[in-house]
C-alpha cells in the first residue's frame, strides 16, 4: 500500500518562503498604494503652483495697474482732470529736446482767463471751480490727440504743440479764443461769458537754449496780449513780442 510522503510537519524552509511571500505581497501592496498617493500628491502640487502662480501674476497685474493710475494721478489736476505742473515739467523738456534734435517745429501756449478774480468775487470760488472745468473741456476738445493741456495754476493753462509752427499755432490760438468767447461757461441759470487772453510762442523764432526759456517767451506774449487789452492773441518772435488785436 502506496503511503504519502506528506508527514504534516511543515519545515523551517517552508515557514520562511510563506512568510516571504506574504512580506513581499504586503510590501507591493504598500508601494502601490504609495505610489497613488505620490501621484495624487504630485497632482495636488502641480494643481496648487498653476494657482499660486495664477494668483501671483493676476496680483502683478493689479499693482502694475495700481503703480500706472497713481502715476496718473501724480501727473493730473484734481479740479480738471487736465495734466498738472509735474506733467510739464516733465513732458516739455522731452519735447524740445526732441524738437531741437530732429528740427521739429514746436510751439508753446499760455492762456489766462480775462478778470477772472471778479467771477469768484461776484459769485463764489465754486462757481469759478465750475467755470474752470468748463472751461478746460473747451481746451481739450480744442487741440488735437499729440497736444498736451496744462493747468498751469489759478485760472493759467498751457497747451503744448508738437510739430506745429507759429503760423499754424497762430491760427490755433485765434480759433481757441474765439471757442472760448462764445462758449458760456455759467450755471444754467447764471450765465457767465468770460474771454481769454493767449500768448504764443515758437521755437522757430525763439532763441531758447533749454525748455524754459520757450515757456517764459510765450509767458512775455501773454502779458503783451493782456497789455493790449485782453482778449487777444500775443506774438513772441525772439527776444520781442507782438500783440495781435482779435
Amino acid at each position: 500500500m502506496h503511503r504519502s510522503s506528506y508527514t504534516g510537519v511543515v519545515s523551517v524552509d517552508d515557514v520562511t518562503t510563506l512568510n516571504d511571500e506574504g512580506v513581499l505581497e504586503r510590501l507591493e501592496l504598500e508601494n502601490s498604494t504609495l505610489r497613488q498617493q505620490l501621484e495624487s500628491v504630485r497632482w495636488e502640487l502641480a494643481a496648487l503652483h498653476e494657482r499660486v502662480a495664477s494668483l501671483v501674476t493676476d496680483r502683478v497685474v493689479s499693482l502694475e495697474a495700481e503703480n500706472a493710475s497713481l502715476a496718473q494721478l501724480a501727473l493730473t489736476d484734481e479740479l480738471t482732470g487736465l495734466y498738472n505742473v509735474r506733467y510739464l515739467r516733465q513732458r516739455l523738456p522731452e519735447e524740445f529736446a526732441r524738437a531741437r534734435r530732429y528740427g521739429h517745429a514746436l510751439s508753446m501756449v499760455i492762456i489766462d482767463v480775462d478778470y477772472f478774480k471778479s467771477v469768484n468775487d461776484t459769485r463764489d470760488h465754486q462757481f469759478g471751480d465750475r467755470v474752470l472745468q468748463r472751461l478746460a473741456l473747451v481746451l481739450e476738445q480744442s487741440v488735437r490727440s499729440s497736444d498736451s493741456v496744462v493747468r498751469y495754476g489759478g485760472d493759467e493753462f498751457v497747451i503744448i504743440l508738437p510739430h506745429c509752427d507759429l503760423s499754424e499755432s497762430v491760427q490755433f490760438c485765434e480759433r481757441l479764443r474765439l471757442a472760448v468767447e462764445m462758449a458760456d461757461l455759467g450755471d444754467l441759470d447764471d450765465a457767465c461769458p468770460i474771454t481769454a487772453s493767449i500768448g504764443v510762442a515758437s521755437l522757430e523764432y525763439s532763441s531758447a537754449e533749454v525748455w524754459t526759456e520757450l515757456l517764459l517767451a510765450a509767458d512775455r506774449a501773454l502779458y503783451q496780449a493782456k497789455d493790449g487789452g485782453r482778449n487777444r492773441v500775443g506774438i513772441c518772435r525772439g527776444q520781442g513780442a507782438v500783440a495781435v488785436v482779435a
